[in-house]
């Protein structure tokens, strides 16, 4: 079983949390694989997946929001309810991608532009070398 580090992801502008369980895939084999082998996304989880600005559905079972974010946390794309075997689109101004519940996108009213904060959940996460200061 891959253990991952968790973060909090919350919408600067509103202050809504989008996960308190989101996990973040930051190697290179963490980042291939992704949520593959997994049969569902609960409420509250996600991958965030760094260095990313597209992602793939093959072998998936279930669908996703695929959120793309540039350098500074920005919304730069949203890719709702990706279904599984599908590819996302390519986003060139993107850094990185949350992955999250189908549905979450429009739940949580997310729209391009909008900042997103990442922080680390809890103090075994809280490593100097952390990107989320």
């Amino acid at each position: 079983m891959r253990s991952y580090r968790k973060i909090r992801v919350t919408v600067e502008e509103t202050g809504v949390v989008l996960g308190d369980e989101v996990e973040v895939a930051e190697s290179f084999s963490a980042r291939s694989i992704g949520l593959l082998g997994r049969r569902e996304l609960l409420p509250g989880s996600g991958l965030h997946i760094l260095r990313c600005r597209m992602v793939h559905m093959w072998f998936m079972r279930f669908a996703i929001d695929a959120v793309f974010l540039d350098r500074l946390r920005r919304i730069v794309g949203i890719d709702a309810s990706l279904q599984p075997w599908r590819l996302s689109r390519w986003w060139g101004q993107a850094d990185s991608v949350l992955e999250l519940p189908a549905g979450s996108a429009e739940q949580y009213q997310l729209i391009v532009g909008q900042r997103i904060r990442l922080e680390e959940n809890d103090q075994e996460n809280s490593a100097a070398s952390s990107p989320y200061k």
